[in-house]
């Protein structure tokens, strides 16, 4: 899914692609992991304005405890398959990027139903230049997650169970 938001979506039997001109844009940004939260990884990019990155990995975890994989297999794997991506810019609002993200499948939160008439009635392109510059780094960032994904289970293992569950039998 990684290489086919960037590269080329089909959505309704059409074309999509990433258009040159945000390509170009992306080049100018920077782009930041700034944290893991279950399988959500928050970015921000840093350009004239700050703008804030979600993509969603697939539910990895529970592959990782099943199987006898390495969990920097799982990581990379993950990245490279159904992401889900989201930006807090205007442009993945109103320049219909929230409404292709929808209709292509690969969009974090609520679904966007409205048609961008006005912006972009030919649906041209398929993510922000955010969401471009962060999908280009994420290939690159595994060691980074996997290192975050065992901080993360490092820290679930150390946490007791809320004393709510212990009491109603549910923890432990």
């Amino acid at each position: 899914m990684l290489d086919r938001i960037l590269t080329e979506l089909t959505i309704g039997g059409i074309s999509r692609k990433a258009d040159g001109k945000t390509k170009e844009r992306a080049e100018t940004l920077r782009s930041q992991l700034v944290g893991l939260s279950g399988n959500i990884l928050t970015f921000k990019t840093h350009g004239w304005v700050q703008r804030v990155q979600l993509v969603r990995l697939p539910k990895w975890l529970n592959r990782f405890r099943e199987g006898k994989k390495k969990l920097v297999d799982v990581v990379s794997w993950s990245i490279h398959s159904d992401v889900k991506v989201a930006c807090s810019c205007p442009s993945m609002l109103y320049g219909g990027f929230a409404y292709i993200a929808s209709e292509g499948g690969f969009k974090v939160g609520r679904d966007q139903t409205r048609f961008p008439k006005v912006r972009n009635p030919g649906l041209n392109g398929s993510v922000c230049k955010h969401l471009v510059k962060v999908l280009e780094d994420l290939p690159g960032l595994v060691a980074t997650v996997t290192r975050l994904v065992k901080r993360g289970m490092k820290q679930e293992e150390a946490e007791p169970a809320p004393k709510a569950a212990l009491r109603k039998g549910r923890g432990g």
